[in-house]
């Protein structure tokens, strides 16, 4: 079970969501309560690390709406002209093992390192997807379109932004050109999000509010349920530099109904998520190794016996470039404390 999580949902697989959002995914199991996933959103660019004092701090603000499609986002170094990705798992055969490939993808980007294309082949190195990315004067994602193999648009996506430069609008439109979803964002004066409204096919979806306080240190989100009630609500802390260490998922009155924490190294690394009883007792547990670079190469998972769960526990072997960019990682699952490969990704990268 992955405790916490940040990540940037792939809407190029998710048509009727818009928007690029960070996604707090808490998928919690309080002891005799039924596992769920649940959401909150916060700003993708959150790096994680030790708590540290809030007094005298500046006030934190967030950028919760992450419409970035360019190399700082994707974590590259140098002036990267394209990336192909190919994944591939590995099966058994005759004794040995043989890599077969799942999905390629390949990466496009500008003299500004802005993404301008990208393609998605299938496991017969077939195409399946493309997408192009236009942008405005400031390099503000404007349009994004997606096209099938025989070049017929599937979905176009439109962002309006407001004086500030802050994304307001985001559409999607299918093959016909009808809405199917929309978001519409609102902001206070500081520029800070407040207010978050999703419609699909014109009806009133997902609508959640933000608030602050502790100068930013604590950050409130309340979603509502189609109905108007409020149905969730999530209260996560962050220290003087607006880095996550914990979360509370309360129900509508306040009450306090699971817990989440991360601890960290001294380069800002989550290496211990767990997931907390309302008595203050750890009942699941994820620790996490990294390299050099700061990349995942250990994940192991822990059982409310303290024992490791060897099919949720896994190991990476890296390879870089000497940009330092990543061109292969190996996962392997710990079967019987060794490590068994079970997939390899492998990226090409060309520069400028």
């Amino acid at each position: 079970m992955t405790l916490i999580k940040i990540i940037n949902i792939n809407f190029h697989k998710i048509p009727l969501l818009a928007g690029s959002i960070a996604l707090l995914l808490v998928n919690t199991g309080c002891k005799n309560k039924t596992p769920e996933t649940r959401k909150v959103y916060v700003d993708s660019a959150v790096r994680l690390v030790p708590p540290a004092p809030v007094s005298n701090a500046p006030k934190i603000q967030y950028n919760i709406l992450k419409n970035e499609f360019n190399i700082a986002s994707q974590h590259l170094k140098g002036n990267v002209a394209t990336v192909t990705t190919s994944d591939y798992a590995f099966t058994k055969v005759n004794g040995d093992l043989v890599k077969k490939l799942l999905e390629r993808h390949a990466e496009h980007y500008n003299e500004k390192g802005l993404l301008t294309e990208r393609f998605k082949y299938g496991p017969d190195s077939d195409l399946q997807e493309k997408w192009t990315y236009v942008y405005d004067e400031n390099d503000k994602l404007q349009e994004r379109d997606c096209y099938n193999a025989r070049g017929k648009i599937k979905f176009r996506y439109t962002t309006l932004y407001d004086i500030k430069g802050n994304e307001v609008e985001t559409t999607c439109y299918d093959s016909m050109g009808l809405n199917i979803s929309k978001m519409m964002t609102s902001y206070d004066a500081a520029g800070q999000i407040i207010a978050t409204h999703i419609k699909l096919n014109g009806l009133s979806n997902n609508f959640i509010t933000y608030s602050y306080r502790d100068n930013g240190h604590t950050f409130e989100s309340l979603l509502f349920a189609n109905t108007g009630m409020p149905e969730k609500k999530y209260i996560t802390k962050f220290n003087d530099k607006g880095l996550q260490y914990i979360t509370f998922g309360c129900k509508p009155d306040g009450t306090i109904d699971q817990i989440d924490s991360i601890q960290y190294d001294t380069k800002g690394n989550a290496i211990e998520y767990d997931d907390v009883n309302l008595d203050g007792t750890i009942y699941k547990k994820t620790i996490c190794y990294y390299d050099d670079h700061n990349n995942l190469i250990e994940s192991l998972k822990y059982r409310p016996d303290g024992k490791i769960d060897p099919t949720s526990s896994y190991t990476f072997s890296n390879e870089y470039d000497n940009a330092g960019n990543m061109i292969k990682t190996m996962k392997s699952v710990m079967t019987k404390d060794v490590p068994q490969p079970i997939g390899i990704t492998e990226s090409e990268i060309t520069y400028r």
